[in-house]
């Protein structure tokens, strides 16, 4: 999710980088789509990835409630399949 403008501004040509570095699709939501997707608009837009996952316990409860300074946990799930699948 973007929380400024120019954050968004710049989603397009990251997507472009994973794509042609990766051949891995992510998908850019502007702003106008957000509510659908997400059930918000705060946004300015978000990108998708849709095989991968992610957790930030950061904004999750009862995580959110942590000390700034505290460690951070990064969870991460993928699906794993075949190329040709």
């Amino acid at each position: 999710m973007a929380c400024k403008q120019a954050h968004f501004d710049g989603y397009e040509e990251s997507a472009a980088l994973i794509k042609r570095e990766f051949n891995h699709e992510l998908r850019i939501i502007p702003k106008n789509e957000l509510r659908g997707e997400i059930g918000s608009d705060i946004y300015f837009g978000g990108m998708v990835d849709e095989t991968s996952a992610g957790l930030n316990p950061r904004v999750t409860s009862p995580a959110s409630r942590m000390p700034r300074n505290a460690p951070a946990l990064a969870c991460t799930i993928a699906r794993a399949s075949h190329p040709s699948s």
